[in-house]
């Protein structure tokens, strides 16, 4: 049998792998699903409500004065 703490954090893992960008909508829906055993829809719904984060904003670069 499967420790429910170990579904648990499984599935916050791999929710925050989705809104890191590391994961696409559709792999998010089809791990959430398999890790918690919801339904494919009730899965989707869950994940459209969450906002990513996968936009990275670099450092601007230094531009040395020409002498």
């Amino acid at each position: 049998m499967v420790d429910p703490k170990s579904k648990v954090v499984s599935s916050m893992d791999m929710l925050l792998d989705y809104k890191r960008g590391l994961l696409t909508r559709d792999q998010a829906i089809q791990r959430f699903s398999l890790i918690t055993g919801l339904t494919p829809d009730i899965a989707t719904e869950f994940i459209r409500g969450m906002k990513k984060e996968n936009i990275v904003i670099f450092p601007k670069k230094k531009v040395k004065n020409a002498k």
